[in-house]
């Protein structure tokens, strides 16, 4: 005997192995803002999800995710997707725009030690002496994370004075980048540090210096 479908329970049986047509627009009721899912796909380096919610989702380029406090352009440069990162700023995104604690995308490049995003920022014209709200630069950043190709590139291509250091001395006392390469442990980029003209013997604002904290 045959079965007849109930026209009440959603369009009745499927065929074995038949695939599933979603209607147009199915994934806007996928959960989430179109923000919040354009902040997700940068982050995973997802070039064809980017790109899906910025023209099927309706995704404002420079909105902030409202869990991460990240634009689609920081969470990019954080993941050090070059070719999403490409993208955004093809497509306009602002090279300036804050995350939450005030980090720039070049100074989140710099903490993940992403050259190739640092070069396609500083071309599109980010702020390479963006200080975030605890004082930290891109310089910085990098130096923390021993990136010294990083450190080498935003000296002599973006032109950060290593010896004249700008620091924050109110909010993370005067902390400098030498200091924070040697207390990390990380000597390739404390080599690059002296050799750009970081000088061993300055001081934060608590007395310590980078020999300090290579002793200790």
């Amino acid at each position: 005997m045959r079965v007849l479908a109930n026209p009440l329970a959603g369009g009745g049986a499927q065929r074995p192995g038949k695939r599933v047509r979603r209607p147009v627009g199915w994934h806007k009721a996928a959960g989430g803002s179109p923000e919040q899912r354009l902040v997700q796909a940068a982050a995973a380096g997802d070039l064809r999800q980017v790109v899906a919610a910025l023209d099927e989702g309706g995704a404002q380029i420079d909105a902030r995710d409202a869990h991460s406090g990240l634009t689609a352009l920081a969470a990019a440069s954080a993941a050090g997707a070059a070719p999403v990162v490409v993208e955004l700023l093809r497509r306009g995104a602002d090279a300036y725009a804050y995350a939450d604690g005030g980090a720039t995308p070049m100074t989140l490049a710099a903490r993940g030690g992403h050259l190739a995003c640092l070069r396609l920022l500083n071309d599109a014209g980010a702020d390479a002496f963006a200080m975030a709200d605890d004082g930290r630069t891109p310089l910085s950043e990098a130096a923390a994370a021993g990136a010294a190709d990083c450190i080498l590139y935003l000296s002599e291509g973006c032109f950060v004075p290593i010896r004249d250091e700008v620091v924050s001395e109110s909010i993370r006392t005067g902390e400098h980048a030498l200091q924070l390469a040697a207390r990390s442990g990380h000597a390739g980029a404390v080599d690059v540090l002296l050799r750009l003209g970081a000088r061993a013997n300055r001081v934060d604002a608590c007395g310590r210096s980078a020999l300090w904290e290579a002793a200790r």
